[in-house]
């Protein structure tokens, strides 16, 4: 069993309020957990609406695909929403 988590850190533009940020992390975890099946929490900068800090974990038998497909969802986030990553951490358990 492989347990991967990520923190991905990210710088927000366009975005004016708090409310728009907790609309803006609600939006990228629901999809995140629809499309790659993984736990998601915004786990820092909670009040601070030019910073976000989301986390992503994922259990698997297989190393190598739970990398890819959390890899996979690092870069889809990137591409669809209006955000800088600026750290991306990763943690890995067997």
């Amino acid at each position: 069993m492989y347990v991967l988590a990520f923190e991905l850190t990210c710088r927000l533009s366009g975005i004016q309020s708090l409310k728009d940020k907790r609309r803006l992390v609600k939006s990228i975890i629901q999809r995140c957990q629809r499309n790659y099946g993984v736990s998601a929490a915004e786990i820092a900068h909670l009040d601070d609406h030019h910073f976000m800090s989301l986390g992503f974990a994922l259990v698997s038998n297989t190393y190598s695909k739970t990398r890819n497909r959390l890899l996979q969802l690092k870069e889809e986030v990137e591409m669809t929403y209006p955000i800088e990553i600026v750290a991306c951490d990763w943690y890995e358990g067997v």
